[in-house]
């Protein structure tokens, strides 16, 4: 029983290390699309455009826009009216 609990508490550990890792990556990426995008033209920011988009759906009166980075619950998926 000792074990399973201690098991627990080791993935509930790493997996709180991975999420730190991959916020940290994520602050970085924008850090570095932020100090970049102003040298970008047109063409550079489409394509930065295409890299980051996941899937864009239009229904008509809403745009609903998928990221490949998740960035929060209630950002996710970040909608638009009209």
């Amino acid at each position: 029983m000792i074990l399973a609990e201690e098991l627990e508490k080791r993935q509930v550990e790493l997996e709180r290390q991975l999420m730190q890792t991959q916020e940290e990556r994520i602050r970085s990426l924008t850090e570095k699309i932020g100090k970049g995008l102003n040298n970008l033209d047109f063409g550079g920011k489409q394509e930065l455009f295409r890299l980051l988009v996941g899937k864009v759906i239009y229904d008509g009166q809403t745009v609903e826009i998928q990221t490949i980075i998740p960035i929060g619950q209630q950002l996710y998926p970040l909608h638009q009216g009209d």
